[in-house]
């Protein structure tokens, strides 16, 4: 899967199991030294860091393992963009939508 194919799973997701939805958004690819965020909430941009998924890529020979990696990166900004600051709640939640998700697809 591309990242563009992996972003559009993780808006159905939201939307599915949520009902929410953003329009506008982007993702950007970027090279940083922090592993953390780099966009606001308020913005409408994703950034998804492209030095910490190279370094998953080049550790396992595993797509699906690099794959989860971005989803649950991109689910975690895409949470906090809807307005969802709480990093507690953002976590619960990712977790409990990558099992709709996973739940969904087989």
């Amino acid at each position: 899967m591309s990242y563009g194919d992996i972003w559009e799973v993780v808006k159905d997701t939201v939307a599915f199991s949520l009902n929410q939805r953003r329009a506008g958004m982007m993702l950007s690819l970027t090279i940083c030294l922090s592993t953390w965020r780099l966009s606001p909430y308020w913005t409408d941009n994703i950034i998804l860091n492209r030095f910490l998924v190279r370094a998953v890529e080049v550790s396992t020979n595993s797509k699906r393992v690099v794959n989860a990696l971005i989803y649950n990166l991109l689910l975690h900004g895409y949470l906090h963009a809807l307005g969802h600051v709480s990093e507690l709640r953002v976590g619960n939640w990712s977790t409990i939508l990558q099992g709709s998700a996973l739940a969904r697809s087989t």
